[in-house]
């Protein structure tokens, strides 16, 4: 899946290769507990945190850093809390076109693969 990623002009740059990223030990200490509003807007998204650090480390890693960058943290825990289904955050967060990505990707609940 990396290789298709990286194909899109949005994550070409931002996938490194995985020994360039980290050591296994920093990804095992990525859960959903060390980065909240992360994982509380993928879930809202309907994507599973850890189904991601398994399938795409880097690519969750980046997301975390970007989201722990972010300056309107304050904004987005207010909106999780206040209007999660709201289309606003899309607005400011820097991770929206990748979330949003990575949520065209994911298989419809309910419909496995063949």
């Amino acid at each position: 899946m990396t290789a298709f990623l990286t194909s899109w002009p949005l994550v070409r740059g931002l996938v490194q290769p995985w020994e360039d990223m980290c050591c296994l030990s920093e990804l095992m200490s990525v859960g959903p507990d060390k980065n909240e509003l992360l994982c509380r807007r993928m879930s809202q998204l309907g994507l599973e945190p850890d189904d991601t650090i398994q399938a795409e480390p880097a690519l969750f890693l980046n997301l975390h850093r970007v989201c722990g960058l972010c300056d309107v943290r304050a904004r987005c825990a207010a909106d999780l809390k206040q209007h999660p289904d709201a289309p606003a955050w899309r607005e400011y967060c820097p991770n929206a076109e990748t979330l949003d990505m990575l949520n065209s990707l994911r298989s419809p609940k309910g419909e496995g693969t063949a």
